[in-house]
């Protein structure tokens, strides 16, 4: 799975939604939602795919979909009054090995927008997902990304 999620102690969800010119899948107002993510308003808009798509081609879906508000986006990364603009995705596997690979064009269409990318990764071997996080700022290169 993957969405972009765009957080704001100031804006309200509505205001986040209307600067990102599209309407987001969901939409909350500060104190609605539990822990940390309750202290800010957000929206999010998330991948059309079906959750058992690979990790690549649900980030590569979003961007589509971000593709008419990309300069949108931009802006909102810089925007003083949002905390933080972000692209998710989620990486599920049931063993030790978690590779992740993502395409130089997905990851240049990622740094056009400059949110960066934050990677969970869960393996489910076991009773319980163990979460393996990972973070790529907007800086971020392909070479980077393939460990070059």
């Amino acid at each position: 799975m993957a969405h972009l999620t765009i957080l704001s102690t100031v804006l309200s969800a509505d205001v986040l939604a209307e600067l990102l010119g599209i309407r987001p899948d969901e939409r909350w107002e500060r104190g609605t939602r539990p822990h940390a993510r309750g202290k800010f308003a957000g929206c999010s808009l998330g991948s059309r795919l079906p959750d058992t798509a690979a990790p690549d081609a649900h980030l590569a879906d979003l961007l589509e979909r971000l593709g008419p508000v990309a300069a949108n986006v931009r802006s909102l990364v810089g925007d003083n009054r949002v905390h933080s603009v972000r692209l998710w995705v989620y990486h599920s596997i049931p063993n030790w090995n978690p590779g992740l690979s993502i395409p130089a064009p997905v990851v240049e269409r990622i740094n056009s927008l400059g949110t960066g990318l934050e990677v969970d990764v869960y393996v489910t071997e076991g009773a319980a997902p163990i979460a393996l996080n990972s973070h790529l700022s907007h800086s971020a290169s392909p070479g980077d990304i393939a460990g070059h």
